[in-house]
């Protein structure tokens, strides 16, 4: 049976990609290696194509490998912060807005800015993450972020400015 793309598949792919051997993910994961192989067999089976490369030492990502690799350690980030944002809903919070910003914005005013923001807005939880201006543009885009704060890189149309 081919399971659909779940958590635990991503993170166990990610966990080999990283280790670059099935026994070192396995051990890393508390899996033992046959399950793991399983598991990433049926991951290839769902997507349709070999995400590893098997080499005489370890294995290395494909290209279709790199593609979801870059993908599964999104999704991870993404359900991290999920959990961390319902989290903070178990402490009182009211709502919540996840900010992505440039490093230039970031050494700039918006520290400050920032500050003033949520002293006003205490029960406002506000994460705030540091990315390249293409990336926060594509995220936004995507939906994975509320607000942005970057310098012009060029097409923000379909977006609020």
């Amino acid at each position: 049976m081919i399971r659909p793309l779940d958590p635990v598949s991503l993170q166990l792919f990610v966990a080999v990609c990283e280790e670059g051997s099935l026994a070192a993910a396995a051990a890393r994961e508390s899996l033992v290696p046959s399950a793991l192989s399983k598991r990433i067999a049926a991951l290839e089976a769902e997507v349709g194509l070999p995400l590893l490369q098997r080499r005489h030492r370890g294995v290395v990502p494909t290209a279709a490998g790199d593609a979801l690799l870059t993908r599964a350690r999104e999704v991870l980030r993404a359900l991290d912060a999920t959990r961390a944002e319902l989290g903070a809903f178990v402490e009182g919070a009211q709502g919540s807005v996840r900010l992505l910003a440039s490093p230039s914005a970031m050494a700039e005013a918006l520290p400050d800015d920032l500050a003033q923001f949520m002293a006003r807005h205490p029960r406002l939880k506000v994460s705030v993450e540091e990315m390249v201006s293409p990336q926060i543009v594509r995220s936004l885009r995507d939906g994975a972020a509320d607000l942005g704060v970057l310098w012009d890189v060029g097409d923000l149309s379909g977006l609020h400015l």
